[in-house]
Protein backbone atom coordinates (compact mmCIF):
# COMPACT_ATOMS: atom_id res chain seq x y z
CA UNK A 1 0.00 0.00 0.00
CA UNK A 2 1.74 3.23 -0.91
CA UNK A 3 1.46 6.11 1.60
CA UNK A 4 -1.65 8.34 2.26
CA UNK A 5 0.46 11.52 0.68
CA UNK A 6 3.35 12.05 -1.92
CA UNK A 7 5.63 14.71 -2.83
CA UNK A 8 3.88 16.04 -5.88
CA UNK A 9 5.80 17.58 -8.84
CA UNK A 10 5.82 21.57 -9.25
CA UNK A 11 2.77 22.95 -10.89
CA UNK A 12 1.50 26.75 -11.16
CA UNK A 13 -1.83 26.03 -9.83
CA UNK A 14 -0.55 24.34 -6.55
CA UNK A 15 -0.40 26.14 -3.76
CA UNK A 16 2.75 27.10 -2.48
CA UNK A 17 4.55 25.39 0.50
CA UNK A 18 3.42 27.44 4.08
CA UNK A 19 6.30 27.87 6.84
CA UNK A 20 7.21 24.53 8.67
CA UNK A 21 5.29 22.07 5.64
CA UNK A 22 7.42 19.52 4.65
CA UNK A 23 8.88 19.51 0.82
CA UNK A 24 11.60 17.94 -1.10
CA UNK A 25 13.54 20.67 -2.89
CA UNK A 26 16.19 20.49 -5.60
CA UNK A 27 19.49 20.54 -4.09
CA UNK A 28 23.12 20.85 -5.89
CA UNK A 29 25.05 17.58 -4.74
CA UNK A 30 28.41 19.35 -3.72
CA UNK A 31 31.34 18.84 -6.46
CA UNK A 32 29.59 18.24 -9.30
CA UNK A 33 26.67 19.04 -11.68
CA UNK A 34 24.53 17.19 -10.47
CA UNK A 35 21.43 17.53 -9.08
CA UNK A 36 18.89 15.66 -6.93
CA UNK A 37 15.71 16.09 -4.52
CA UNK A 38 16.13 16.13 -1.26
CA UNK A 39 14.06 16.71 1.89
CA UNK A 40 13.55 19.66 3.67
CA UNK A 41 11.35 22.20 5.86
CA UNK A 42 10.20 25.28 4.56
CA UNK A 43 11.54 27.72 7.32
CA UNK A 44 10.63 31.17 5.26
CA UNK A 45 8.66 32.31 2.38
CA UNK A 46 10.72 35.14 1.02
CA UNK A 47 7.97 37.45 -0.71
CA UNK A 48 9.42 36.98 -4.03
CA UNK A 49 8.95 33.17 -5.44
CA UNK A 50 11.68 31.61 -3.19
CA UNK A 51 11.55 29.76 -0.01
CA UNK A 52 14.05 28.86 2.59
CA UNK A 53 14.35 25.16 3.03
CA UNK A 54 16.56 23.53 6.03
CA UNK A 55 18.17 20.13 5.04
CA UNK A 56 17.16 17.34 7.27
CA UNK A 57 20.20 15.77 6.24
CA UNK A 58 22.82 18.61 7.41
CA UNK A 59 20.18 21.20 8.79
CA UNK A 60 21.83 23.83 6.47
CA UNK A 61 19.35 26.03 5.24
CA UNK A 62 19.03 27.10 1.05
CA UNK A 63 16.92 29.54 -1.03
CA UNK A 64 15.28 27.74 -3.55
CA UNK A 65 12.39 28.75 -6.01
CA UNK A 66 9.08 27.60 -5.84
CA UNK A 67 9.50 25.68 -9.20
CA UNK A 68 12.04 23.31 -7.14
CA UNK A 69 10.14 22.48 -4.53
CA UNK A 70 7.62 19.65 -3.85
CA UNK A 71 4.92 19.66 -1.55
CA UNK A 72 3.33 16.87 -0.17
CA UNK A 73 -0.06 16.17 -1.57
CA UNK A 74 -3.02 13.54 -0.98
CA UNK A 75 -2.92 10.58 -2.72
CA UNK A 76 -6.21 9.71 -5.17
CA UNK A 77 -7.47 6.51 -5.97
CA UNK A 78 -7.19 5.46 -9.44
CA UNK A 79 -10.85 5.00 -10.32
CA UNK A 80 -10.87 8.62 -10.39
CA UNK A 81 -9.37 8.58 -13.33
CA UNK A 82 -10.53 10.57 -16.49
CA UNK A 83 -9.75 10.07 -20.29
CA UNK A 84 -8.41 13.71 -21.02
CA UNK A 85 -7.04 14.43 -17.35
CA UNK A 86 -3.81 15.93 -17.64
CA UNK A 87 -1.55 14.54 -14.20
CA UNK A 88 2.24 15.35 -13.43
CA UNK A 89 4.11 12.54 -12.44
CA UNK A 90 7.30 11.53 -11.16
CA UNK A 91 9.54 8.67 -12.42
CA UNK A 92 10.14 6.35 -9.60
CA UNK A 93 12.34 3.82 -11.54
CA UNK A 94 14.15 3.06 -14.53
CA UNK A 95 13.93 -0.50 -15.96
CA UNK A 96 16.00 -2.15 -19.84
CA UNK A 97 11.99 -1.72 -21.19
CA UNK A 98 10.98 1.50 -19.60
CA UNK A 99 10.09 3.84 -16.85
CA UNK A 100 7.56 3.20 -14.17
CA UNK A 101 5.92 6.47 -12.97
CA UNK A 102 4.41 7.47 -10.31
CA UNK A 103 0.97 9.96 -10.50
CA UNK A 104 -0.02 9.87 -7.33
CA UNK A 105 -2.83 7.06 -7.34
CA UNK A 106 -3.53 4.81 -4.32
CA UNK A 107 -2.63 2.13 -6.71
CA UNK A 108 0.76 -0.36 -5.90
CA UNK A 109 1.14 0.05 -9.48
CA UNK A 110 3.04 3.17 -11.30
CA UNK A 111 2.41 3.81 -14.90
CA UNK A 112 4.68 2.33 -17.20
CA UNK A 113 6.45 3.90 -19.93
CA UNK A 114 7.83 1.23 -22.52
CA UNK A 115 10.69 2.30 -24.09
CA UNK A 116 9.66 1.55 -27.50
CA UNK A 117 7.05 4.58 -26.79
CA UNK A 118 9.80 7.06 -25.81
CA UNK A 119 11.07 8.61 -29.02
CA UNK A 120 12.50 7.65 -32.32
CA UNK A 121 15.41 5.51 -32.07
CA UNK A 122 16.07 4.91 -27.86
CA UNK A 123 16.98 1.61 -27.17
CA UNK A 124 17.33 2.81 -23.26
CA UNK A 125 15.03 4.68 -20.98
CA UNK A 126 17.89 6.30 -18.96
CA UNK A 127 19.26 8.40 -22.29
CA UNK A 128 15.30 9.83 -21.68
CA UNK A 129 14.79 9.82 -18.39
CA UNK A 130 16.11 9.84 -15.01
CA UNK A 131 14.20 8.72 -11.87
CA UNK A 132 13.27 11.53 -10.32
CA UNK A 133 12.24 13.21 -12.86
CA UNK A 134 8.88 15.56 -13.06
CA UNK A 135 7.01 14.43 -16.25
CA UNK A 136 3.27 16.09 -17.50
CA UNK A 137 0.91 13.46 -18.53
CA UNK A 138 -2.44 13.05 -20.09
CA UNK A 139 -4.70 10.15 -19.51
CA UNK A 140 -5.03 8.86 -23.32
CA UNK A 141 -7.44 5.78 -22.77
CA UNK A 142 -9.17 4.17 -20.05
CA UNK A 143 -9.55 -0.36 -20.98
CA UNK A 144 -12.51 -1.85 -19.46
CA UNK A 145 -9.63 -4.66 -18.29
CA UNK A 146 -8.23 -2.16 -15.90
CA UNK A 147 -5.15 -0.35 -18.18
CA UNK A 148 -4.83 3.07 -18.61
CA UNK A 149 -3.12 4.52 -21.59
CA UNK A 150 -1.27 8.13 -20.98
CA UNK A 151 0.10 10.34 -23.04
CA UNK A 152 3.28 12.29 -23.18
CA UNK A 153 4.59 14.94 -25.38
CA UNK A 154 8.09 16.50 -25.83
CA UNK A 155 10.51 13.09 -24.84
CA UNK A 156 13.12 14.48 -27.30
CA UNK A 157 12.56 17.73 -26.69
CA UNK A 158 14.04 17.45 -23.09
CA UNK A 159 11.60 19.45 -21.94
CA UNK A 160 8.45 16.86 -20.87
CA UNK A 161 4.67 17.88 -21.12
CA UNK A 162 5.86 20.55 -23.96
CA UNK A 163 7.25 20.13 -27.69
CA UNK A 164 6.64 21.89 -31.17
CA UNK A 165 5.74 18.14 -32.47
CA UNK A 166 2.38 17.04 -33.03
CA UNK A 167 3.33 13.33 -32.07
CA UNK A 168 2.35 12.13 -28.52
CA UNK A 169 3.88 9.36 -26.96
CA UNK A 170 1.97 6.31 -24.53
CA UNK A 171 2.37 4.93 -21.55
CA UNK A 172 0.16 2.24 -19.92
CA UNK A 173 -0.49 1.35 -15.81
CA UNK A 174 -2.32 -1.32 -14.53
CA UNK A 175 -5.22 -0.24 -11.90
CA UNK A 176 -6.39 -3.53 -10.15
CA UNK A 177 -10.21 -3.34 -10.14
Amino acid sequence: EPPADWFAPYSESNMPPKVHNRVQALKKIPGTEQEKYEPGVVNQDNGDGTFTVRWDHDRNEENISRKNIRTLAPRYSATELQVGQRLSGIVSRLAVFGAFVDIGTTSKSHAMLHVDRMGDDVDDPADVVSVGQALNVQVHSIAADGHVALSVDGWNSGNSGSSSSSSSKCLAVWIPL
